[in-house]
């Protein structure tokens, strides 16, 4: 009983010492705000990733990049975003202040990925397969044959005339040679020309066949 006693005075001794320890030498923590920006920008960062490292705690900056973290003196405080190459900051090993502002920029980290190729087989031997059951004509005049058959060309022009979006292309081609041709009579002597006014050729003709009485009646 006497031995259970002292071991739990000097339990008490030892938990004295350590908080009188504490008490003399708290640690120093501050808290460090600031805002992510992108390096190449200068724009913020929205919901950057912001860890102190050396606490295990971390934080996530707001869409306009800024964050607020607790860090004590010599923590290390690292900075990542998808893209960009990570930062570190290293708070001083002794604090002055309870506030520090930062301002940490990140810069883009460029990944040089291998070219892929997608293939529509699982295998190589189906794609062996596949290429070995590829049934070509034998040769150009054959083709030319079959991409001339008759049916198929029906079928395309009837297609072609369906199509509104052709069909009002056509409309518009149509239209716009009647308004340019409007206006213009074609033949010699009786059946005398006459067209557009800016054309000297079909005055020259015009007055020459006045001159020449091919207007009149018989």
């Amino acid at each position: 009983m006497k031995g259970i006693f002292s071991l739990i005075l000097l339990l008490s001794f030892c938990s004295f010492q350590v908080n009188a320890q504490d008490t003399e030498n708290p640690e120093q923590l501050a808290q460090l705000s600031g805002a992510v920006l992108f390096g190449d920008s200068l724009m913020p960062i929205p919901y950057a990733h912001v860890v102190n490292i050396s606490k295990g705690t971390g934080t996530v900056a707001s869409i306009e990049g800024y964050f607020s973290i607790i860090a004590a003196a010599s923590d290390t405080v690292l900075f990542s975003y998808v893209g960009y190459k990570p930062a570190i900051y290293v708070l001083p090993d002794t604090l002055q202040d309870k506030h520090y502002t930062l301002i940490q920029m990140l810069d883009p980290d460029t990944f040089l990925l291998d070219e892929v190729i997608v293939l529509p087989w699982a295998t190589y031997e189906q794609f062996k397969q596949a290429l070995l059951d590829v049934r070509l004509p034998d040769d150009d005049l054959q083709r030319a044959k079959r991409n001339l058959e008759m049916q198929k060309l029906k079928s395309l022009a009837a297609r072609v005339m369906n199509d509104p979006e052709i069909s009002a292309n056509l409309a518009l081609q149509k239209q716009n040679s009647y308004l340019y041709n409007a206006g213009r009579f074609y033949g010699e002597g009786s059946d005398a020309i006459l067209n557009t006014l800016s054309n000297p050729m079909a005055w020259a003709s015009f007055i020459k066949a006045l001159k020449n009485g091919d207007f009149k009646n018989e």
